[in-house]
Order: structure tokens, then C-alpha cells, then sequence
């Protein structure tokens, strides 16, 4: 039994690592105990050999399976494997050292104040929710503002473009219906001048039958004319009340401050709540109004016309630094009303048009009268003050004939 035994452990040495030649050798001679005393089949003494790691071995090798052998003596030291026939074990994939979470920290930190400092999207009820709306005509402005910003998307820069379309678009009747007026007017006004000379004359005289006599003729020249001097007054009284409400209406959100229309603007006015540097919105803006008055459809070259000419021309140039200090989405509605207006008069060279409206050419002269030139710079100041000097004598005047006409009801009492 034994030698049988022994002829096995020598036909397995040579297939065995070395250090397990080593063992088997040592337990050959006497050094291991017999397997009863430990209570144990050889099956159990070689799995109780087997050393563990507490390492996971992924990636290695599979090993060939050793033999059963005597379980070796319980007292008796085994001996332990070389540590260069068991592969190491193979470290993890990613290991993060000290600095790598620092790393980490600060790129989420920077991401975090990115996201801070980034203005938040503008919702429906913003405005009301910082004070603006309301049922002013300014907080009508404001509230389409914040509609057309949120529910199309556009920019602060294009919302106000399009809100100020939308307005002139729906007023653009309107206006080419004064305009047919004004046109008309225009062709009785060399007529309408001599009767309203002689209403002067009848009034001045107390002639009650001429001045009802000139104010009747007056009447049907109108009428028979198709034009109405009460009508024009119908445009400032619609534009102004308009024109204001989008003044303060956008003045009031560029002055807040909001996050929004500081990121609102495009180019060179990014930011709407801020004057514009350059100063050339306050330039197209005056621009826009001075070409509108070379180009307006109604010429007008001489009289007190022409003298109203000139002072918006000089008004014109006298807005720009006045308009410079204004925030640039203020300005914004100034270029783009400017604008419509423009293409206003230009639909009004439009046959189409025109005959729609019956806007009628300016009469020609009649043959041999004199043309007048349009009155020059020099010539509306000078008009100016003769009409301060005419406005101050009728004052002195008025006020002695009520003297004389105090007098003469009480003639015993003396000032």
C-alpha cells in the first residue's frame, strides 16, 4: 500500500509545480500525520489545502487541478505556495486619487454659477408679477409685449418690431383716410382763404349779414369739396394717446432693470435697458422723422405750412441728444414706428390706393400767378417773431377796447 502510494506521488512530481514537489516530498518523509487523525477523506484535506484570496482574480488563467493527497499533520506547518506561481490579483479599472474629487468639485461648481448667473426664461405674469400691466394703456403695451416675447419666442428687440407693426398696420386706415382728407382740403384752400378773409373783414366790423353770407359759402365749399378741417384733428387724438402708451409703456420696463431685456437687444444694444453708446438710434430715429417730412404726400411750400415745416426740421435735429439718454428699447420703437410710417407714404403714391381713399392731387396754379418758394430758416424766424410781435398788439388792443367798453357802460366812474 505504501509503495503503491509512493509510485503514484513519483509518476505525479513531474507534472506538479515546484512547490508542490515540496510538499509532496516533505509529507513523504514523515512529516505529515496520518488522514484518520484528522477525521477528514483526502477530498476534504485537498480542499482544505486550498488558499483563498480575497481579491477577485478576473483575467486569469484557469490552473490545473492538483491531485488528491494526504491531508498533511494538523500540528505540522504546510508549506505556502511561492507567491510567484499564484498571478496577482488585478487592480480595479478606475481609481480615483486625491486631487480627482477637487476636480469634480469645481467643474460642478463652475457649471452651478454658470447656471445662476444665466437670466431665467421670462414667463406670462412676470410683468405683473414686478408691478407693470395693468389696465393703463402703458400696461395694455406691456402685456402684449410679455404675450408676443413668451408665446413666439422672439426677443425682446423683435417683439417690440412686431407689436409696432401690428398697431400701424391696424391704423393704416385710419391714417390713409386723413390723409385723402388732408389732400382735399388742400385743393380748396385758395378758395377757403379768401372766404375766410372775409369772415375776418365781416367779424372786425360787426357786419353780422357778411359774416353769415361768407361763413354760408365757406360751408359748401367744403362740403362740395369732400374735405372736413374738423376731421384732422381726429389723427392726433388717436396717435398721441398711442404713441405715449409705447413710450412709457417700454421706458418703464428698460428703467426696471428686468434680467430679461438686459440679454434683449441685438448688435450693438444688447441691452435694451441701457442708453445706446454709439447714438445711433437717437440719429436713425431723428433720420426717420426728417425724411418723413421731405417725403410727406401732402407738399406743403409756402405759408404758415411751410414755417411748420421748418420747425420740425429743427425739432429733428434738436431730439438727438435730448433722445440719447433714453434705454435703447425706447429707441428701438422710435426707428420702427419711424419706419411704418415711411411705408405709409409710400402706399400713398399708389394709384390703387389713392383712388381708394380719393386722395386727389394738389391743384396746379393758375397760368401767370406767381410761384412762392418754400419759406427758408431766416424766413420762419423772422415769421416767428412778427407773429409774437401781431399776437402781443392784438393783446394790447383787446385789452383797450374792453377798457373803452367798461367806460362807457359806467361813464361816472373814473379808473
Amino acid at each position: 500500500m505504501l509503495l503503491s502510494r509512493a509510485a503514484r506521488q513519483t509518476n505525479l512530481r513531474g507534472t506538479l509545480p515546484l512547490s508542490r514537489k515540496l510538499s509532496i516530498a516533505a509529507a513523504s518523509q514523515g512529516f505529515a500525520r496520518p488522514a484518520h487523525r484528522l477525521g477528514t477523506s483526502p477530498i476534504l484535506g485537498l480542499s482544505a489545502s486550498r488558499s483563498y484570496s480575497l481579491w477577485p482574480s478576473w483575467g486569469s488563467k484557469s490552473s490545473i487541478p492538483a491531485p488528491t493527497q494526504p491531508s498533511p499533520d494538523a500540528s505540522t506547518p504546510e508549506p505556502v505556495e511561492s507567491v510567484a506561481g499564484v498571478d496577482a490579483p488585478v487592480s480595479p479599472p478606475i481609481e480615483l486619487t486625491q486631487a480627482e474629487p477637487n476636480v469634480v468639485s469645481d467643474a460642478a461648481s463652475t457649471a452651478l454659477d454658470a447656471l445662476s448667473s444665466s437670466p431665467a426664461a421670462h414667463q406670462m405674469g412676470d410683468f405683473a408679477a414686478a408691478g407693470f400691466g395693468g389696465l393703463w394703456p402703458s400696461g395694455w403695451v406691456q402685456t402684449s409685449l410679455e404675450f408676443l416675447h413668451v408665446q413666439t419666442g422672439l426677443p425682446w428687440w423683435a417683439s417690440i418690431l412686431v407689436l409696432t407693426a401690428i398697431v400701424r398696420t391696424s391704423l393704416l386706415p385710419l391714417n390713409l383716410g386723413l390723409v385723402g382728407n388732408a389732400s382735399r382740403l388742400a385743393r380748396v384752400q385758395p378758395q377757403l382763404a379768401v372766404l375766410t378773409e372775409q369772415i375776418k373783414r365781416a367779424r372786425d366790423a360787426g357786419d353780422s349779414a357778411a359774416l353769415q353770407h361768407a361763413g354760408f359759402k365757406a360751408q359748401k365749399l367744403l362740403e362740395s369739396g369732400g374735405a372736413n378741417p374738423f376731421k384732422g384733428l381726429l389723427g392726433p387724438l388717436v396717435q398721441m394717446p398711442v404713441a405715449l402708451a409705447f413710450f412709457f409703456g417700454i421706458r418703464n420696463i428698460c428703467t426696471a432693470g428686468l434680467p430679461s431685456l438686459k440679454t434683449g437687444g441685438i448688435g450693438w444694444f444688447t441691452d435694451l435697458t441701457l442708453a445706446d453708446p454709439t447714438w445711433a438710434l437717437p440719429i436713425l430715429s431723428s433720420a426717420s422723422m426728417l425724411i418723413l417730412l421731405e417725403t410727406s404726400a401732402i407738399e406743403a411750400q409756402s405759408g404758415a405750412a411751410g414755417h411748420t415745416r421748418n420747425f420740425f426740421r429743427v425739432l429733428s435735429l434738436l431730439t438727438i441728444p435730448i433722445v440719447s439718454y433714453l434705454p435703447s428699447g425706447v429707441l428701438v420703437y422710435f426707428v420702427a414706428n419711424g419706419a411704418f410710417m415711411l411705408i405709409q407714404n409710400t402706399l400713398v403714391k399708389i394709384p390703387a390706393i389713392r383712388k381708394r381713399y380719393n386722395i386727389v392731387d394738389k391743384p396746379a396754379p393758375p397760368p401767370g400767378a406767381k410761384v412762392t418758394k418754400s419759406p427758408t430758416f431766416a424766413d420762419s424766424l423772422r415769421a416767428l417773431k412778427d407773429g409774437v410781435k401781431e399776437a402781443a398788439s392784438k393783446a394790447r388792443e383787446q385789452q383797450e377796447a374792453e377798457a373803452r367798453a367798461r367806460a362807457r357802460a359806467n361813464p361816472g366812474k373814473r379808473n
